[in-house]
């Protein structure tokens, strides 16, 4: 396995489309966001939004470094607005990129990549429940 820093547009994509897309996201934010909420981010906050994104560089660069034993800290510049927001499944395939580029050290077992891999499911679960077949789908 190897580990990188991941492309700025990887967190903008998974912050802005949490915060801003179209779904069922707000519901994510206020109920099952309770990690990130946990974790102390109100992501109606626009600073809680960019020191969220800043963490998940931050955590990325720490899976780097264990990785590599190299700190690499690049600079990054969140980017968290309404034109960075992708399809769910955009947003879904950031996430997997992300939390892969992070599965090194200790990284897996922070409350943060915890919360990142529940967005994740999250995510899945709109991209299916938004398919034709699970509305055709029998419910009983």
């Amino acid at each position: 396995m190897s580990a990188f820093i991941c492309e700025p547009k990887t967190i903008n994509t998974i912050v802005s489309t949490l915060v801003y897309g179209r779904g069922n996201y707000s519901q994510f934010v206020t109920y099952g966001g309770r990690p990130f909420k946990a974790l102390g981010y109100d992501l109606s906050e626009a600073l809680d939004q960019k020191r969220l994104a800043f963490d998940l560089h931050r955590l990325n660069c720490r899976a780097v470094d264990a990785r590599y034993d190299e700190f690499n800290e690049t600079n990054y510049r969140p980017a968290i607005s309404p034109t960075n927001i992708r399809p769910t499944v955009a947003a879904y395939k950031s996430c997997g990129c992300l939390i892969y580029q992070c599965s090194e050290g200790d990284i897996p077992s922070t409350p943060l990549y915890k919360a990142l891999c529940e967005l994740k499911s999250f995510f899945a679960e709109q991209i299916v429940e938004s398919l034709p077949a699970y509305d055709q789908a029998n419910w009983g």
